[in-house]
């Protein structure tokens, strides 16, 4: 979807960041920490069971509804 909308008109290089989450949106943690990244975009209208393990393991979040 950025690839077709405004996020990836206006920032490419978004489009190169790594998707490690399923269909079901649920994040592996191991691998997005093997990532050591800034900041993690994640949906944040899907629960709470998504986002906290994000949170637990000290990354910090960015949702999106």
């Amino acid at each position: 979807m950025a690839s077709k909308g405004m996020l990836g008109t206006m920032f490419p290089q978004f489009l190169d960041t790594p998707v490690v989450a399923g269909n079901d949106f649920v994040p592996n943690v191991e691998h997005i920490l093997s990532l050591n990244p800034d900041v993690v975009i994640q949906w944040g209208d899907k629960g709470d069971d998504i986002v906290a393990p994000l949170r637990n393991a000290g990354l910090k979040v960015i949702l999106l509804e």
